[in-house]
């Protein structure tokens, strides 16, 4: 839930995108994070929050394996003010105050609360955070078609 909200409310999406001049709607599939990316920023995000433990390699392994799995299906919309059929390349740009809030939010829905949660919360935001910022995907974009070339920028989100 927590990633869920913030895909919608505070991720941003970027792409550089080359084609023909004119407007269009980049979409594409899948957002390429290693889990070992995942796995490195936890290590050191769940340190810096004191979140260590027995368990704490096995909470990072799997939440590793199942953001870099999440990203890898999700559904990538832009929009390109200046190329209008041609293709982009996406990154993702966190939102660190969007992030905390809206981990926060997917907790507290599911029911998980308890003396340390705000710690775990607090390791996970910034873990996920630095992750991303190394995430790449790729977009096709249609739109008004012309053959005069164009390249440019286009913001989106993931759905």
């Amino acid at each position: 839930m927590g990633l869920e909200l913030y895909s919608l409310n505070g991720l941003l999406v970027s792409s550089v995108d080359t084609g023909t001049v004119g407007s269009g709607v980049g979409t594409g599939f899948g957002v390429a994070v290693a889990p070992t990316t995942f796995m490195a920023s936890f290590i050191a995000s769940f340190a810096a929050n004191s979140v260590l433990g027995t368990m704490s390699s096995s909470l990072i392994n799997g939440l590793s394996s199942a953001f870099s799995f999440s990203l890898q299906q999700a559904q990538i919309q832009t929009v390109s003010t200046s190329v209008g059929v041609g293709t982009g390349i996406i990154t993702l740009i966190p939102n660190s105050a969007s992030s905390l809030s809206s981990w926060i939010a997917g907790f507290s829905s599911a029911g998980l609360v308890g003396s340390n949660i705000s710690q775990i919360i607090s390791a996970i935001s910034t873990g996920f955070d630095q992750a991303i910022s190394t995430a790449v995907g790729s977009i096709v974009i249609a739109g008004s078609p012309s053959i005069i070339p164009s390249s440019g920028v286009g913001f989106g989100i993931l759905l």
